[in-house]
C-alpha cells in the first residue's frame, strides 16, 4: 500500500486555503495530505521539517513573495527540490513566465481552479519531476559507465566530427580530449578502412542499419596501427532526425598479432614439410640410382630381376611420398593421440585470436593415430578459422564418438567400428542457397575436402542449422580403441 501524498499550502488568503484543503481532501481524485503555511518564512520553515511531494505558492504575499519562496527551495545545482505550482491572481503571461523560469513546473490562475483541474496540475507536476529524476538518474549513470569504462567510447556527429571521448580512448590512441575534439574520426582511421566504415555509417543514417559492428584500423599518435572492434549506435531525436553515434571501441591489436603468428607458423609448417618431403624423396631416388648401378655387379643369388622390382617400389614409395605431403600426412606410429585433449588444446590457441568472440568446447574422450591426430588438428584449425572469418557470434566445437552398429548406452565400453563426428558450429548467416563447396576454394574448402575426406577417411556435410547459423561435420572412422593408449 503506498503512502499518502503531502501537498504544501502557501497562501496568506485563509479562505483559498480551505477551497484548496477541500479540494485536495474531500472532493474526487486521489486523497492528499495538506499542510498549510499563510507566510513565505512559515512556508520555508515547515519546508525544512519534512519536505512535500508537491508545494501550492501564491505568488503575492505580505513577508516574501512567490519568487523569492521558490529562490530558497533550490539545492547547492540550482534546482527545486519539489515540484511547485505557482499561484497568481493575475492572467498576465509574464509572471507565468518568469515563474517557470525560477523553477516553478507550471502556474494556475486562482479564479480559474477546479477541483480537476487542481488535480490534475499537481499528478502531472510529480509525474513530471519523477520523470526528469529517472531521466537524470540515467545520464548520471551513463556519465559513469563512459567516463570510467575500459573500453573506448566517444559520441561522434554525423558528419564524423568527434563530440566527446573517453579516456579510455584517449589513452588507446595516444591524443589528447582536445586534439580529439578537433578534428573527425575519418583522420584517425587508417586510408585502406575508410571507405567501408563510411559506407556502414551512411546505411545507418539512411536508416538500414540502427547499429553496426566492424573490425578496423586507428592510427596511433606515434604511427602505429591499432586494431580494434567498433560497435557503433545512431541515436535520432523524436523526430527521428540524427544526433549522434555512441561508439564503443575494443582493442584487438594482441588478438590480430596472434591471429598472425598463426597464420606465419602454418605458412612455416607448410614450407618445413614440404622441404622435408624433397629431401626424402631426393634420398629414396638416390637409393633407386644406387641399386640401378649396383644391379649388374651383383651375385645371382639375388636376381636381377627382384632387385629391379626393389627399385620400382623405392620409385613408388618416392611418389607416394609426394602425394602424402601435399595432402599434408603424416606416417602414423603405434602410439595414440587424444582427440579431447588434442580439440582443449586447439581450443584454447584458437580462443586467443577470436576477439569478442568465444570459441566452445565440448568433447568425448577417444583416441586415434598420431596421422590422423595431426590432419584432425588440421582440420580443426581450418574449419573454426573459417568460421571465425565468414561466421558471426560463438564457435561451438562438439566432438562425439558415434557407431553405426552400438547403443548410445554401449559407446563407453565400446572399443571396434567407432567413428568420431566432429561439428563446427556459428551463429552467423549460414550457407547460401546456391553453396557449392567444390566451387568455394576461397573459402579454404580444398583443404577441408583434402584433410576430412582422404586424409582422415571421412564424410563431410556442410548444412544450415535451424536455429540460424552454419555447421560443418566431419565423421570418419576411429582405430580399434584398445590398441592404442593416449601419449
Amino acid at each position: 500500500m503506498t503512502s499518502q501524498r503531502t501537498i504544501l499550502i502557501v497562501d496568506d488568503n485563509t479562505e483559498d486555503c480551505a477551497t484548496y484543503r477541500r479540494y485536495l481532501t474531500r472532493e474526487g481524485g486521489e486523497v492528499y495530505g495538506v499542510i498549510v503555511a499563510h507566510t513565505g518564512r512559515e512556508a520555508l520553515r515547515l519546508f525544512e521539517e519534512n519536505v512535500p511531494d508537491c508545494v501550492l505558492l501564491d505568488h503575492l504575499m505580505p513577508d516574501m513573495d512567490g519568487l523569492k519562496v521558490l529562490a530558497s527551495l533550490t539545492d547547492s545545482e540550482g534546482k527545486v527540490t519539489c515540484p511547485v505550482l505557482m499561484l497568481t491572481g493575475s492572467t498576465n503571461p509574464a509572471v507565468a513566465v518568469k515563474a517557470i523560469k525560477s523553477g516553478a513546473e507550471d502556474y494556475l490562475v486562482k479564479g480559474e481552479v477546479t477541483s480537476d483541474t487542481l488535480h490534475a496540475a499537481i499528478a502531472n507536476a510529480i509525474e513530471k519531476r519523477a520523470f526528469q529524476q529517472v531521466l537524470e538518474e540515467s545520464r548520471a549513470q551513463f556519465e559513469a559507465a563512459f567516463i570510467d569504462a575500459a573500453i573506448g567510447m566517444a559520441l561522434v556527429a554525423p558528419d564524423g566530427h568527434w563530440l566527446r571521448v573517453n579516456p579510455a580512448f584517449t589513452l588507446l590512441l595516444g591524443y589528447t580530449e582536445a586534439e580529439f575534439l578537433a578534428t573527425d574520426f575519418q583522420s584517425f582511421t587508417h586510408p585502406d578502412d575508410l571507405s567501408k566504415d563510411l559506407a556502414l555509417m551512411q546505411q545507418s543514417l539512411e536508416g538500414g542499419l540502427h547499429t553496426y559492428q566492424v573490425e578496423k584500423r586507428y592510427l596511433h599518435k606515434d604511427g602505429q596501427i591499432v586494431w580494434a572492434f567498433l560497435s557503433a549506435s545512431l541515436v535520432r531525436d523524436p523526430q527521428g532526425q540524427p544526433l549522434y553515434f555512441v561508439s564503443q571501441v575494443q582493442d584487438i591489436t594482441e588478438s590480430k598479432r596472434l591471429q598472425q603468428e598463426i597464420v606465419d607458423l602454418n605458412a612455416r609448417l607448410r614450407r618445413t614439410v614440404t622441404e622435408s618431403h624433397h629431401r626424402i624423396k631426393n634420398n629414396l631416388q638416390m637409393l633407386s640410382a644406387m641399386v640401378e648401378i649396383r644391379t649388374p655387379r651383383i651375385e645371382q643369388t639375388v636376381s636381377v630381376e627382384e632387385l629391379k622390382r626393389i627399385r620400382q617400389h623405392i620409385l613408388s614409395l618416392a611418389t607416394l611420398h609426394d602425394v602424402l605431403t601435399l595432402e599434408a600426412k603424416v606416417t602414423a606410429d603405434h602410439e595414440g593421440i587424444s582427440l579431447k585433449v588434442a580439440l582443449e588444446k586447439l581450443g584454447e590457441m584458437l580462443q586467443a585470436t577470436a576477439g569478442n568472440r568465444n570459441v566452445i568446447v565440448k568433447a568425448e574422450d577417444m583416441t586415434a593415430t598420431f596421422k590422423q591426430g595431426i590432419s584432425f588438428s588440421l582440420l580443426v584449425n581450418e574449419l573454426v578459422s573459417n568460421a571465425l572469418k565468414h561466421g558471426k557470434g560463438d564457435v561451438d566445437l562438439t566432438l562425439k564418438k558415434v557407431s553405426a552398429t552400438s547403443s548410445e548406452a554401449d559407446l563407453e565400453t565400446e572399443t571396434e567400428n567407432l567413428s568420431a563426428r566432429l561439428e563446427v558450429c556459428d551463429d552467423g548467416d549460414g550457407f547460401p542457397p546456391d553453396f557449392d563447396p567444390q566451387k568455394a576454394a576461397n573459402t579454404g574448402l580444398d583443404l577441408i575436402k583434402s584433410l576430412g575426406q582422404w586424409d582422415l577417411r571421412g564424410e563431410i556435410v556442410y548444412a544450415n542449422r535451424e536455429e540460424g547459423g552454419a555447421r560443418v561435420s566431419v565423421v570418419f572412422p576411429l582405430p580399434d580403441q584398445s590398441a592404442y593408449f593416449v601419449s
